[in-house]
């Protein structure tokens, strides 16, 4: 590519959680569309993958200040929850530096979180230049606070995630999610105790990282009596994430 191409192209910002490089953590669509623009040729800074949020959010302000000459444009992901301060004060940064600002949604507990806090939803939203969403549910989320949204699906490699065409289907089941009261992971085992009354082979993988909720799991399956038809696999990096769903031929989600 020649260096007068290059030069047209937009420098782009991708700010988030881009923690998927460290063990146990998964890669935000942040990091992977970063990546798909950084092979393009444009020239990408992303912040950050400090993995305390409280350091993260020092870490981001510092970046936005220090290299605000090297950014043209700045994509901010938007999660809601405690993040939402992250995002304010880096939304706040940009528009302060004069650097146009997407706000790319993300979460299905964001519509709830705006609906708690509307006026700090439309402070923030108004400083978007453009807003941009993965499904139409979280388009439509912003339309009550008069903001309109693009939406642009998240990107996902279908070559890691092999196909079986399954003839015959087996009680073997697949849940996958962090262990979290929000991804209800009790509801899965409660599932398979019921689905045994019926098929006494069946069986459940439970996989993803503990953010709590693990050992309530794990009891749960002792009371009632499932010791040895449900399989704590921990956190699954890509390949074994495909063994497992291979293995499984129904997906709890």
């Amino acid at each position: 590519m020649n260096s007068k191409h290059q030069s047209l192209r937009p420098r782009l910002c991708f700010v988030g959680p881009m923690i998927g490089l460290h063990p146990g953590t998964v890669k935000s669509q942040g990091q992977i569309l970063s990546n798909f623009f950084a092979e393009a040729g444009y020239e990408v800074l992303t912040t950050s993958s400090v993995l305390n949020r409280y350091l993260r959010l020092a870490d981001i302000v510092r970046n936005l200040i220090t290299e605000r000459s090297r950014i043209d444009v700045v994509i901010l992901e938007v999660y809601g929850g405690p993040s939402f301060v992250v995002e304010d004060i880096a939304s706040r940064l940009a528009k302060q530096f004069k650097k146009p600002l997407v706000l790319w949604l993300h979460g299905g507990a964001l519509p709830e979180f705006m609906a708690r806090f509307p006026n700090w939803t439309r402070r923030v939203l108004r400083r978007a230049d453009a807003i941009i969403s993965p499904t139409d549910y979280l388009a439509r989320s912003v339309v009550p606070y008069g903001f309109q949204s693009h939406i642009i699906p998240n990107t996902i490699n279908l070559a890691e995630y092999p196909y079986r065409h399954r003839t015959s289907i087996k009680p073997r089941l697949f849940w996958m999610r962090s262990f979290h009261e929000v991804w209800n992971p009790l509801m899965a085992v409660r599932v398979l105790a019921r689905l045994r009354s019926i098929e006494p082979d069946a069986c459940l993988v439970m996989a993803g990282p503990d953010r709590g909720l693990e050992q309530s799991a794990r009891q749960l399956a002792d009371g009632l009596g499932l010791n040895g038809s449900v399989r704590f696999a921990g956190f699954l990096d890509g390949p074994t994430k495909a063994l497992e769903g291979n293995a499984a031929d129904i997906y709890i989600n």
